[in-house]
């Protein structure tokens, strides 16, 4: 709340709340992903688990490594309880930038590195809010990075769907596999919620454009439901700037503040948080 992007906020014009901010988030008819977001979290419990062999988590060695790790499990309590998932805390070398990722086990698992304990407690607690979002949002399969791809969870969601779908991506298969030997078939789902999704997937399918729109907007849906969590729009806004490069490492000054700021997602998340009206 004392940061320097929550000041010029702060300074910006005063906008009338509205009763349902996320209604501001216009999207055409044809961007509807309600029935695969839906489908996402009933499947979280079902994908939980499949992944490719990796580094397994390491232990801390270093006394950052180690407030990194302890940091983050002071952070993490509240969104167990607020989400009701475990949401262990793993720690692991090397991952993203901001030193926060996502591990698809049974179940899922956030997992921070050193860098963590270096950033800002806001980005902090957004970072962390941000990897339970997508964990809850039934996105930690795709987040993983020894996890599916995203078409190969929409093939699998697809043939779930309507079963002439051919199942030709191995990912896939393995993903439809696991489901159903967890007793998850189609059958499951009710019938108007499968054929929405059928409808759904299709239009998200149309070649890589579609794919990466699709990507972009899921990752827009789990920064929302973060920023709502963690109450850190000051973290959500430097995290959006760091990753997008406009932030460089260091402080924070007015240049970099207004370059944020003026970036598309982060006005979409000022339009859906009531910033603006």
């Amino acid at each position: 709340p004392q940061g320097p992007i929550a000041a010029w906020v702060a300074a910006l014009p005063s906008l009338p709340m509205t009763s349902e901010p996320a209604g501001h988030d216009q999207e055409p008819t044809l961007e509807s992903r309600e029935a695969l977001r839906a489908v996402l979290r009933l499947l979280a419990g079902e994908t939980a688990g499949i992944r490719a062999l990796g580094e397994p988590p390491a232990s801390p060695r270093t006394e950052q490594e180690a407030r990194a790790l302890q940091l983050a499990e002071a952070e993490v309590g509240p969104l167990r309880a607020a989400l009701g998932l475990e949401l262990p805390v793993l720690f692991g070398r090397g991952g993203p930038d901001g030193g926060v990722s996502v591990r698809n086990d049974r179940p899922p698992a956030i997992v921070v590195g050193a860098v963590l304990a270096e950033l800002p407690a806001a980005e902090r607690r957004f970072r962390l809010a941000l990897a339970a979002a997508m964990i809850a949002n039934g996105l930690a399969i795709v987040t993983d990075p020894q996890g599916a791809s995203l078409p190969e969870l929409l093939a699998a969601l697809h043939h779930l769907a309507d079963e002439t779908c051919p199942l030709r991506l191995v990912g896939a298969q393995t993903i439809v596999r696991a489901c159903a030997a967890r007793g998850f078939t189609r059958q499951r789902l009710p019938v108007g919620l499968r054929e929405a999704l059928a409808r759904e997937i299709g239009r998200w399918q149309h070649g890589r454009a579609s794919v990466a729109r699709l990507a972009h907007l899921l990752r827009r849906d789990s920064l929302r439901v973060a920023t709502r969590l963690s109450g850190a729009l000051d973290g959500a806004l430097r995290t959006i700037g760091r990753d997008a490069r406009v932030l460089p490492p260091g402080p924070l000054d007015e240049h970099g503040a207004m370059q944020v700021l003026a970036s598309e997602d982060a006005q979409w998340l000022l339009r859906s948080s009531g910033v603006f009206a």
